[in-house]
């Protein structure tokens, strides 16, 4: 891993090796992603992620990794776009050594992906002393190749590997792959362990307190909305064991984004279920031309124990005019972030229901036909982080959250995604998530404050939020 020299601006972080390295594909016999990536050995790097109704990506390793250096020694500024410039420079590196690096003068292979991670605020990202060892080894920004990267299609039961490494390196990559999927078909499925030993430090009095203050910041000229998050610890004498965790979130949320990462040896494991899209970038119908599909996800109300009491339920979610009025802020910037990116930009009208096991949201989808030349990191650097995880005006909202947060959210409400080095490629927003890290597990949610907020409602909405992934953790 390069640093940068004292004589010379910084560069970025690269690991990536002299020789030319070279990728092949081999068949997997079967697709069973949380199985997969339970079955790593300790001592690797590990990355799932699982689109709803698409493919699953289990990564070990890492080839080549890149990573900008992010408010190196000058900590967040008022008005910081360090999240677009580091996005921006991610894309660059991917474009420049990666692409280099990999295969000049070549194709890509079709399945060779680049994984990366942003931090919601990178130039604050982890804070300082024991705040920032609660996020040993992730990085504010990074990207890499892995060394192995399995892509499973969960509907048709089949699966292919891309394998990255020098000459000498890949008949390693093949072995461990083959010990790898033969532990993961041989494995048991995760079971529950007994339950009765959970303890959650809820810390409702601090969250009260903090959106209470939101509320008088929000009088501010200029602010009109600002997205408070709320962590709450967990704990047991047993250690949680992620792949279990996996397996619960993805039965009981099949249509969210499923995301876990560990960045190192010993380092914590994020993850989570996300029901929130931010970006992604696909061939459109036309030859050639490329769209950008995301959508306003904003407006929260519970599920009913019954039909009439959930449809009651929705409807009411439907006529609330503060999740209207937050839910319309949400849109309006993610049209207006990707029309400097696009031809034309379609979306807007009344939003719709997206209902999740637990909770109900207000959706509205959001679409735009590319201009020539633009990819998924572009528009990743355009939205993020939107509204409804930061708030409005973007500026204004982060300012306020580093005043009113005590801890840095890490990589709660930031990103979490794939591209391929044609630019197009996937994205989630890393919410609904927790930081798990032995028999200690951290987790997070978040509500937008507006002027018309209601304190107690808010603690009720983080609740209900957390609940998907509490359910989880609860005897796992």
């Amino acid at each position: 891993m390069t640093t940068p020299e004292t004589a010379a601006p910084p560069r970025p972080e690269s690991s990536t090796a002299e020789a030319l390295l070279r990728a092949e594909t081999v068949s997997v016999p079967a697709c069973f992603a949380m199985a997969l990536f339970d079955a790593i050995p300790p001592g690797r790097p590990r990355l799932l992620w699982r689109a709803p109704g698409g493919e699953a990506l289990v990564a070990v390793g890492r080839a080549v990794r890149v990573a900008p250096p992010v408010g190196a020694g000058a900590g967040p500024q008022p008005g910081s776009t360090a999240a677009a410039e580091a996005v921006a420079g991610l894309g660059a590196l991917v474009a420049e050594e990666l692409d280099a690096l990999l295969h000049p003068g070549g194709e890509a292979p079709a399945g060779l992906r680049v994984l990366f991670t942003v931090a919601f605020d990178p130039s604050a990202a982890f804070g300082a002393g024991p705040r920032a060892e609660r996020w040993r080894g992730f990085a504010p920004a990074e990207a890499f190749v892995p060394e192995i990267l399995v892509r499973c299609s969960e509907a048709a039961g089949d699966a292919e590997a891309v394998l990255v490494g020098g000459e000498e390196r890949l008949p390693e990559l093949r072995a461990e792959l083959a010990g790898a999927v033969a532990a993961a078909a041989g494995g048991d499925r995760p079971r529950p362990a007994p339950e009765g030993d959970l303890v959650v430090e809820w810390a409702e009095g601090e969250h009260r307190a903090n959106v209470v203050a939101a509320l008088e910041a929000l009088r501010r000229p200029g602010l009109s909305k600002v997205v408070l998050a709320h962590a709450v610890e967990v704990r047991r004498d047993r250690p949680f064991a992620p792949g279990a965790l996996l397996d619960a979130l993805s039965r009981e949320h099949p249509s969210c984004f499923l995301f876990a990462v560990q960045p190192e040896p010993g380092a914590p494991v994020f993850l989570g279920a996300s029901p929130e899209r931010l970006a992604r970038v696909e061939d459109g119908p036309e030859a050639g031309r490329r769209r950008v599909l995301s959508g306003a996800l904003a407006g929260s109300a519970p599920r009913g124990p019954s039909p009439d009491e959930d449809e009651l339920l929705g409807r009411s979610l439907l006529a609330s005019a503060k999740d209207r009025d937050e839910h319309a802020i949400v849109g309006e910037m993610i049209a207006g972030a990707l029309q400097p990116l696009c031809l034309r930009v379609e979306g807007g009208g009344e939003p719709v229901l997206e209902r999740l096991s637990n909770v109900q949201h207000l959706f509205t989808p959001i679409s735009g036909e590319l201009r020539p030349g633009r990819g998924l990191f572009d528009a990743v650097a355009a939205l993020h982080p939107t509204p409804a995880v930061g708030g409005m005006p973007r500026e204004r909202a982060l300012t306020a959250i580093r005043e009113l947060e005590r801890e840095p959210r890490g990589l709660y409400a930031g990103v979490i995604g794939w591209a391929d080095l044609a630019g197009r490629g996937d994205s989630a927003v890393a919410i609904r998530s927790a930081l798990v890290d032995g028999a200690r597990a951290r987790v997070f949610a978040g509500g937008g404050i507006v002027p018309t907020s209601d304190p107690d409602v808010e603690l009720e909405e983080t609740r209900l939020k957390m609940a998907a992934v509490l359910g989880a953790l609860e005897g796992r």
